[in-house]
């Protein structure tokens, strides 16, 4: 299980010490804290990847396909992995 905490709920817990810090670290924290980038990464599902074909089925909900980076055959359209890479259409 992965330890990722709300961006939200941390500002929360900021604005709960704001009397304890001062107001120039409570605002250089906060905007430290707007910045982070986000730890969950998008998902893109095998029908919507540049490396995926379809090759039946629908292109959403039931499908197969194939993806030619992995030089695999019957993968679903609702697959993914960290290699996708958009369609652009």
């Amino acid at each position: 299980m992965s330890d990722l905490i709300s961006r939200q709920d941390a500002i929360d817990l900021a604005d709960d010490l704001r009397d304890y810090i001062s107001v120039e670290g409570y605002w250089a924290w906060i905007e430290r804290l707007k910045g982070l980038p986000s730890a969950q990464p998008e998902i893109i599902r095998c029908h919507s990847c540049k490396h995926w074909t379809r090759t039946i089925g629908e292109m959403r909900g039931f499908g197969l396909g194939i993806c030619d980076f992995h030089n695999a055959e019957y993968v679903t359209c609702n697959g993914f992995c960290h290699w996708a890479e958009r369609r652009e259409e």
